[in-house]
């Protein structure tokens, strides 16, 4: 079975902006400012991610278990996704 992957949604922009990256929704016109983990995360999106490559690199760049990392995304993704940031590819 193959899983899902996550991309960002068309529309859906990032600028880069003093450490952090500010995303905008066009379609919501709604706008976010991220940082850290969350903002490598949606630069990934780009090209369409996998929940496991997500949490690979995720667990490769802080120290966290994938454990950990695998909850956070899924409860971090519905979230994305409602917002119109994020949607599912596959």
């Amino acid at each position: 079975m193959s899983e899902d992957i996550y991309r960002l949604s068309e529309g859906v922009f990032s600028v880069p902006v003093e450490g952090e990256s500010v995303v905008l929704a066009m379609g919501s016109e709604k706008y976010f400012g991220v940082r850290g983990a969350m903002r490598h995360l949606l630069e990934g999106l780009g090209e369409g991610l996998s929940l496991d490559a997500m949490v690979a690199d995720t667990c490769a760049r802080y120290a966290v278990t994938p454990e950990v990392a695998r909850q956070d995304l899924e409860a971090m993704l519905p979230k994305l996704i409602a917002a119109g940031i994020v949607e599912r590819a596959a």
